[in-house]
């Protein structure tokens, strides 16, 4: 029998700022199993370890809201200056959620490598994607649908996560890491990617 196919999303943050959540793949849509927020990486590990064993399925992806590779200049990423132009047009204000890695907060940048690491190790064949929830709540009407499913904004964002670790899952999109120049920092992770739909980069 078919194990169950589980996809996770994370939305890295400080003390009560960490969301998290589990769900079914059925593509185009997602089935969400639970949802909730957790004080750190750690925590947040755990209550989506329990999870999976507790459906006894095989979690295949997951998505994290918080950068997973970047240029050693230091400067603004290639995938993000993409990601403001395509927002930008469509969203008064909301290209400034799209920050230079400098600028972000510790929490989610180290919160988001902590993740990351632990999910690698636990779940090898897990394929880990960096999402943009707040971004993609501009440009996909699928994440638009999920947008109400989340008790707080940091639930939300983690289920948005896992709405496009599950789409990258079924390589229904393509990765914004093509448009860097290859240099960028990503050792902790085998293979960088940055899930976005369909479209010129």
């Amino acid at each position: 029998m078919k194990c169950l196919e589980l996809v996770a999303g994370f939305d890295p943050g400080g003390q009560g700022k960490f969301g998290w959540c589990i769900a079914q793949t059925s593509p185009p849509n997602l089935s969400l199993i639970e949802a909730g927020i957790a004080n750190h990486a750690m925590d947040a590990f755990c209550k989506v370890k329990k999870s999976v064993a507790e459906q006894s399925g095989e979690l295949i992806a997951a998505g994290i809201d918080a950068p997973l590779y970047w240029p050693y200049t230091g400067q603004s990423r290639a995938s993000d200056k993409y990601v403001r132009k395509q927002i930008n047009p469509k969203s008064k204000g909301s290209a400034g959620t799209v920050q230079a890695v400098n600028s972000l907060r510790g929490a989610c940048l180290a919160q988001g490598i902590m993740i990351a690491a632990m999910i690698e190790k636990k779940y090898p064949a897990c394929r880990i994607t960096e999402t943009h929830p707040k971004a993609l709540l501009v440009v996909c009407p699928g994440a638009k649908q999920l947008a109400g499913d989340g008790k707080t904004e940091h639930e939300r964002d983690a289920i948005i996560s896992a709405w496009a670790a599950a789409q990258f899952a079924s390589n229904n999109g393509r990765n914004l890491y093509d448009c860097e120049n290859k240099t960028a920092i990503h050792d902790f992770l085998k293979e960088p990617w940055y899930w976005w739909p369909c479209g010129k980069p």
